[in-house]
């Protein structure tokens, strides 16, 4: 396997560590919650895009344009349940958290790009 897709790999397994703290943390909390089936497209929505352009570089990463549809098709068929909530001070928290943790391991596999090239 070359470089790259091993990057790509742990850029993934950090994604899911990132939401995996999230998660416990929400759990941890004992605070019920509906499922968010808006977040659920957006999440499909950009993983379908990602998927579509990694697959025009590498032909085994197929299975982020898969998940994102089948993301995709989760949010888009609950769409009458997708409801505008406020926030909680602990919720806003952990999305600045994870929206920081995004950027950083893009802008981080962005530049491992760069200076291994493809």
């Amino acid at each position: 396997m070359s470089t790259v897709l091993w990057l790509l790999i742990a850029v993934a397994a950090v994604l899911v560590v990132g939401v995996g703290v999230v998660l416990y943390s929400y759990k941890k909390s004992g605070r019920k919650h509906e499922t968010d089936y808006y977040g659920f497209f957006w999440i499909g929505l950009v993983w379908t895009i990602f998927g579509a352009v990694s697959f025009l570089f590498y032909e085994g990463m197929q299975f982020f344009f898969i998940l994102g549809l089948v993301f995709l098709a989760i949010g888009a068929g609950n769409k009458d349940k997708w409801k505008k909530r406020k926030l909680s001070k602990q919720e806003k928290k952990a999305q600045m958290i994870a929206v920081a943790v995004g950027i950083i391991v893009f802008v981080s596999g962005a530049l491992a790009l760069f200076f291994v090239g493809l």
